[in-house]
């Protein structure tokens, strides 16, 4: 009875074995779909990043174009206010052409700044993409 109770023990253990097994599997995979979930997300993240930094930069070369092109409205009228005889009005024009190029000049610093952030993995993976097919177009 002994041998029968040894095999009949074995059965069982190897049962069990087995279902852990399936087990361990099962949160394994459950594990590498989570995992997958967390990538997705930080691909997102990363996509909807990139979308606002190119949004914030077109904003600011819109402002930049503005501010410039007012400057240079106003740095034609003052030229056409410095014929005039009061020198006040070209006090007030030569201001407020000053004010315009210096709101300018900060504009285009903030700018500047702005496109010297150092770049995120994204913009890496899409450089690396754009030479690769560069690359790829250069041997055919």
């Amino acid at each position: 009875m002994d041998a029968r109770e040894t095999a009949g023990g074995q059965s069982r253990t190897v049962s069990g074995a087995a279902g852990s097994l399936l087990h361990s599997l099962s949160q394994l995979g459950a594990t590498l779909v989570d995992y997958g979930k967390s990538q997705l997300s930080q691909l997102g993240n990363g996509v909807e990043e990139e979308i606002q930094h190119t949004a914030r930069t077109l904003l600011l070369s819109c402002l930049i174009v503005l501010l410039s092109t007012i400057a240079l409205l106003m740095t034609a009228f003052t030229v056409v206010v410095a014929f005039w005889d009061t020198p006040y009005r070209l006090l007030a024009a030569i201001l407020a052409t000053v004010t315009l190029f210096v709101l300018a000049a900060v504009a285009g610093l903030i700018m500047r700044r702005h496109l010297q952030r150092p770049p995120t993995a994204l913009r890496s993976v899409v450089r690396s993409a754009l030479l690769f097919s560069a690359w790829r177009r250069l041997i055919r």
